[in-house]
């Protein structure tokens, strides 16, 4: 009915203070700093995976032959 629905959205409505995000958080230079400091770390343990895959395929051909 019309008078549950018009509850569950009271009961469920955002209020005007949760509209806004706090810039403060968005613009957290520490979690910037940590952000990069992730995608360094992953950008090299990929170099050294995609290294260590060609590694294995060598040793995998030459056992091949």
């Amino acid at each position: 009915s019309l008078n549950n629905v018009l509850e569950m959205h009271s009961r469920f409505a955002l209020r005007p203070e949760l509209l806004f995000v706090n810039r403060s958080f968005v613009e957290n230079p520490a979690l910037e700093a940590f952000k990069a400091e992730v995608k360094e770390e992953l950008a090299v343990q990929r170099v050294k995976q995609e290294a260590m895959e060609a590694k294995m395929e060598t040793v995998i051909a030459s056992k091949m032959t």
